[in-house]
C-alpha cells in the first residue's frame, strides 16, 4: 500500500465497524495534538515513564488499562459513567496504536506487519 491515506477495505466488513475506524484515526489525531508535541507523538510516555523509573511500555499499561476497565464495567453493569462506551471503544483500539508506535520506537527497524497480523 503506497498511499497512506487510502485504506482498502476488505468485503464483508461492515459499514458500522469502517465508520469506527474511521473515527478512531480523528480521535487519534485530535487526542494527540492534547497530550503529545508536534515532534514527538510518544512524549507523553517518555516523560511519564521517566518520572515513574518505568519503560514506556509500562507507563502505556497504566494508562490503557482505564479503559479497559471501563469496558469490563460496561459488560458488568451495562453502563459507564463519564462518556459513551463508543469512545472508550476507540480510545482503547488506539492505545493498541499507540503500543505499535511505542514497540517501533523501542525496536527500530522492526515495523508491524502491514497485512496478516
Amino acid at each position: 500500500m503506497s498511499d497512506p491515506t487510502f485504506i482498502e477495505v476488505p468485503s464483508g466488513v461492515p459499514d458500522s465497524v469502517v465508520r469506527f475506524f474511521a473515527s478512531c484515526l480523528s480521535v487519534f489525531a485530535t487526542k494527540g495534538a492534547d497530550y503529545a508535541r508536534k515532534e514527538d507523538r510518544l512524549a507523553n510516555f517518555r516523560e511519564a515513564a521517566s518520572a515513574a523509573g518505568i519503560t514506556m511500555q509500562q507507563a502505556w499499561s497504566v494508562y490503557a488499562v482505564k479503559h479497559f476497565q471501563a469496558l469490563a464495567r460496561h459488560a458488568r453493569d451495562g453502563q459507564v459513567e463519564s462518556e459513551p462506551i463508543e469512545e472508550r471503544c476507540k480510545d482503547l483500539a488506539n492505545y493498541a496504536a499507540l503500543y505499535l508506535l511505542i514497540n517501533e520506537d523501542k525496536n527500530p527497524g522492526v515495523a508491524h506487519e502491514e497485512a496478516g497480523g
